[in-house]
Formats: structure tokens, C-alpha cells, sequence
């Protein structure tokens, strides 16, 4: 899932992906729930920044970064996602159709 998390954001998820097995926007992590050296930091979850509904869609409709409001490149940036911009749209629509899915 990494691999085709990762891949340009023009190029679709194979067919075989289920929506259900995507966890995370970029990668997996799956393999990091059962590694023996996660085990005391299984649970560690950090907080990261909370992007606003029209963040979410000025994202989604592929506004380039620089076109991006400084609150929203700052909350990229603080998130490492600024280099994954190209790829997000595609990866949180995933998100999206698995919420309307439930």
C-alpha cells in the first residue's frame, strides 16, 4: 500500500486495493502495529495540525502551493505533507469514500 500510496497522483490505485485496507494518507504503518520493537510505543499517537474544511478543499481541487493560503503551506510543512501535495488528492478521497461507504 506504501508503494501505491506514494506513486504519482494522476496514476489510480490498482483495483485489487480495497478502500477498507487504507489507514494512513501516506504509506501503511500496518507493519509498525506487530513490530516487537514498536510494542511501548504501539499506541503513541502525536497530534498534528487541523485542517479546516476549505483547506481540505483547496487541496482536493489541486490548487497549486504556491496559490496556497501561508496557513495552510505552514500546516503542510509542520506535517511533512508539502512534498506529498501532488498525491493527496487522490489518497484523502479514499478517506472520503470509505466514511461515506460506513
Amino acid at each position: 500500500i506504501t508503494f501505491h500510496n506514494e506513486q504519482p497522483g494522476d496514476i489510480p490505485f490498482p483495483k485489487w486495493i480495497q478502500s477498507k485496507w487504507h489507514n494512513c494518507i501516506v504509506g501503511c504503518l500496518y507493519c509498525q502495529k506487530v513490530c516487537p520493537a514498536n510494542k511501548k510505543v504501539r499506541y503513541w499517537t502525536e497530534n498534528g495540525p487541523i485542517f479546516t474544511h476549505e483547506e481540505t478543499k483547496l487541496i482536493l481541487s489541486r490548487t497549486p502551493y504556491n496559490r496556497l493560503p501561508i496557513e495552510t503551506k505552514k500546516k503542510l510543512n509542520e506535517s511533512e505533507l508539502d512534498e506529498y501535495l501532488e498525491i493527496l488528492p487522490r489518497n484523502i478521497r479514499v478517506f472520503l469514500s470509505k466514511s461515506q461507504d460506513s
